[in-house]
């Protein structure tokens, strides 16, 4: 398993990460900045996690390094 972490107040709305994992990652047609699907964001703060399955883990570093702010992290659990 792997948890991707978002901070979505930081996002410029770039596109890389839903470019490179579309089945991760999305677009808010009413701000123009990404959704991390099924990310929780328990604290109220925009810091989205989503727990995924290993076979997400290569898209999503990909995603994670193309992001010019850096607010995508990507760690196995």
């Amino acid at each position: 398993m792997i948890k991707i972490t978002f901070n979505r107040s930081r996002c410029i709305g770039c596109y890389y990460c839903n470019e490179v994992a579309p089945y991760r990652w999305d677009i808010d047609e009413d701000d123009g900045r990404s959704v991390l699907l099924d990310g929780d964001d328990n604290n109220g703060n925009e810091i989205y996690t989503a727990i995924t399955a290993d076979d997400e883990q290569l898209d999503n570093e990909e995603a994670a390094m193309q992001c010019p702010t850096g607010i995508i992290r990507v760690e196995e659990i």
